[in-house]
């Protein structure tokens, strides 16, 4: 199960323990050199960055799909050229999931927070 999910889970239980873990870690913040990031917004831009490079390994493959010199190597490498599109396909299809999931994640922290301080007052 993907932790973005399961952190949505946590968020979505409607009990208070569950609800106030799934924030605690939420609040986590990761520091390299003077940056720091929210552990969400650090796990959503490892996920963009994932997503993009699958977006340009399939321009690269696509663009190499003409590439070759004779028929036979055409038939030769047309199945494992067909394979790594594939490949690629099913990793954007994934990276995209989990970077929504993050998103969904971060905003769903938001809102429950939001719910709470207007309940308070």
């Amino acid at each position: 199960m993907p932790s973005g999910a399961f952190l949505c889970m946590l968020l979505l239980s409607g009990l208070p323990f569950f609800e106030r873990l799934a924030q605690g870690v939420s609040r986590i913040t990761v520091k390299i050199g003077r940056i720091e990031f929210g552990c969400l917004n650090f796990f959503a831009g490892i996920s963009a960055f994932f997503l993009f490079s699958e977006i340009m390994k399939l321009q690269e493959a696509a663009a190499r799909q003409g590439d070759f010199p004779s028929v036979e190597l055409s038939d030769k490498f047309k199945l494992q050229s067909d394979i790594d599109r594939w490949h690629h396909e099913r990793n954007f299809w994934i990276s995209l999931f989990v970077l929504t999931l993050w998103v969904v994640a971060a905003r769903l922290t938001t809102l429950i927070r939001r719910h709470r301080l207007n309940k308070k007052n």
